[in-house]
């Protein structure tokens, strides 16, 4: 088990049920509700490891946190994420991971503070997975022409989210990883995805008392946490990157509620 400073928060993870999980990404029909599945929330231990950030790696752990030393785009500012901060994130990316080629292809703003309702998401606070098997390589064929998508689906490639705080320090509900290691098979669960236009899927988890949880506390603008959200090489390294938002107990009482911007890209190896 982790070792250091730890706090213990309540998580959402999927109450065991015999019928797979749903949750509708469109407005419900007749009959139909917004999701078809119960929380099972759970009290968990989730370590600081805050002055140990290098001991924590993609491959090893599925997350790892690096430097930065450039500016994050404005809330608002959808646009200047599309073009420059893409670009920046894509280019720290291809030289962090030695990968051939990495594109962005999409991103949330996400705050808890009311006033940006309109612009951003609220912090999504249950745990789950952006990735399964079976999404991973549909999400390449929807990026790519179908010549370069199934030449590049023969190769080593990774799905990787660039998340960091904006403005000020992550307090209020910062994200929380389960180490990759200390997940079972029996614990991914596979949910369904109802969109307007099409069907995906995502994992979310059972408990177990196995799992092991790390944040890294008052994290700062300046700096970036890379979640590795699937990784097509079943080799022994570290595929998956099961995260939520929690509710720190040891946030200052007044502090500012967490803004953020995380960029989801695809990184591919030759």
């Amino acid at each position: 088990m982790a070792d250091g400073a730890y706090v213990v928060s309540t998580v959402k993870y999927l109450m065991p049920d015999d019928e797979p999980p749903v949750m509708m990404m469109r407005e419900p029909g007749p009959g139909e509700t917004r999701k078809r599945f119960q929380w099972d929330r759970r009290e968990v231990s989730i370590h600081d490891i805050r002055g140990r950030e290098k001991d924590f790696t993609l491959d090893g752990d599925g997350f790892a946190v690096i430097d930065i030393d450039f500016d994050a785009p404005p809330l608002q500012d959808g646009q200047t994420v599309l073009t420059s901060y893409y670009e920046i994130v894509c280019s720290l990316l291809n030289a962090e991971l030695g990968a051939s080629k990495v594109i962005a292809f999409d991103h949330n703003f996400r705050s808890a503070d009311a006033q940006y309702d309109t612009v951003a998401d609220r912090p999504a606070n249950f745990i789950h997975n952006d990735y399964t098997a079976r999404s991973a390589p549909q999400r390449v064929r929807l990026l790519l022409d179908d010549a370069e998508a199934e030449q590049r689906l023969k190769k080593r490639y990774a799905f990787i989210n660039f998340w960091r705080p904006i403005n000020h320090p992550a307090e209020d509900l910062p994200l929380a990883i389960c180490r990759a290691r200390s997940m079972g098979a029996d614990d991914f669960v596979t949910c369904a995805m109802l969109w307007p236009d099409r069907e995906g899927e995502t994992f979310m988890f059972h408990h177990a008392p196995e799992h092991e949880w790390f944040y890294l506390s008052r994290m700062e603008p300046n700096r970036a946490l890379l979640l590795k959200c699937f990784d097509s090489a079943d080799d022994g390294r570290a595929r998956y990157a099961p995260h939520t938002a929690f509710t720190d107990p040891s946030a200052r009482p007044g502090a500012k509620p967490r803004e953020s911007v995380e960029v989801r890209t695809v990184a591919f190896f030759d």
